[in-house]
């Protein structure tokens, strides 16, 4: 293959990831060392390594064939959340995991792929000429929001509300690239208010004590619901500008950060590197978004783009309520920093989605030959 063909599958994006891999598992590992050894770095290398074996498999086969089979793996998918529910392994009040052995499976990051491809596929596939005459139809809302409602059904059984809320805004930015009009906008924020009302019925008593304290402060119970941003608050002011080094944050190392490698991971690396470590991956992750952007505006196809964009959505979303969680402007949701908190399901679907963008932008000039 020619040396310009690798440049397509981007050397910027890959540099971008690697980085946030290391910085990833250099936090896993000084703050678990001492605990748990070497174990949880393990099992993220692990969890890399399935990972760009995975990515490999969705950057070289075309993203046409990943289309085409979409329903399987759609229907696939939902048999995974189904099956969770009846035999899953239950971890923090939530049945959703499945496990054989000492592999555990969150199939909800499964479904995330499979909607992104399914929403692709309806509307950008074989419907690219309705998409460029910019027409929207009723049905258009009913259909996207259909292939989402079962997996959020689902994983709302489990509950696992985090998780569920992150199909929102991939579906809200499908009906803006399908340019929903403003009448319809309006309808569904009226639906929403009505939806979190009965939504908040439907919520733990944990789950609702931790968005009182979101909203009046973590101060109001700096021992329960309010501790866990309470100590990501203190961490990362501890660190001050420079930080405090490497394994040397005494709120991380002493474990009064709660999950310091998984969803608060970057209040952790925030206390051992400072503001410029916190700024040095917010940098990291909005290159890493305005070159996805850049890359779908140079793709022809509308079924390429739409594939970038919810990609693009679905991280976005895990970045902002991330890094608004940790600082308390967001209730704690238990949603994971891509490419940098423990967790191999979720890393596999960071990675496989880097595949799935890739292929898109690799084979731009092929599929603009066939338009």
């Amino acid at each position: 293959m020619r040396l310009s063909r690798w440049m397509d599958f981007d050397p910027v994006t890959w540099l971008i990831v690697v980085l946030l891999l290391a910085i990833g598992l250099a936090t896993i590992y000084s703050t678990t060392v001492d605990t748990r050894g070497g174990r949880y770095v393990y099992r993220q290398l692990l969890a890399i390594g399935l990972g760009l074996l995975a990515s490999t498999a969705f950057g070289l086969i075309s993203y046409e064939k990943w289309l085409a089979w979409a329903p399987t793996l759609y229907v696939g998918s939902m048999a995974l959340l189904v099956g969770t529910l009846v035999v899953g392994h239950t971890v923090s009040g939530s049945k959703s995991w499945l496990t054989t052995g000492p592999l555990r499976l969150q199939p909800s990051e499964v479904a995330k792929l499979a909607v992104i491809l399914m929403w692709a596929r309806i509307y950008g596939g074989r419907h690219a000429e309705r998409l460029r005459s910019h027409v929207f139809r009723l049905r258009d809302l009913v259909v996207t929001s259909a292939v989402a409602a079962l997996p959020v059904g689902l994983i709302l059984l489990q509950p696992d509300f985090g998780t569920a809320f992150t199909f929102l805004f991939p579906l809200a930015v499908t009906w803006f690239l399908l340019r929903m009009p403003l009448r319809y906008w309006l309808v569904l924020g009226l639906v929403g208010l009505m939806a979190v009302s009965v939504g908040w019925s439907m919520l733990k008593p944990y789950q609702k004590a931790r968005v009182v304290t979101f909203l009046k402060s973590e101060a109001i119970d700096p021992r329960g619901t309010g501790y866990q941003v309470l100590q990501s608050k203190i961490a990362l002011g501890s660190g001050g500008f420079w930080g405090k080094g490497f394994r040397q944050g005494s709120q991380a190392q002493l474990g009064f950060v709660p999950a310091r490698h998984t969803d608060f991971v970057l209040a952790s690396f925030g206390e051992e590197w400072g503001f410029v470590g916190i700024v040095l991956v917010f940098l990291l992750f909005m290159a890493l978004f305005a070159r996805w952007f850049t890359l779908a505006g140079r793709t022809p196809d509308p079924a390429g783009q739409m594939i970038i964009a919810l990609v693009l959505a679905f991280w976005t979303f895990h970045f902002g309520v991330n890094a608004g969680m940790v600082i308390g402007w967001f209730p704690v949701t238990g949603l994971p920093l891509p490419l940098v908190s423990y967790g191999g399901s979720f890393l596999l679907f960071c990675l496989s989605s880097v595949g799935l963008v890739l292929n898109v932008y690799w084979r731009r000039h092929e599929v603009a030959a066939r338009l």
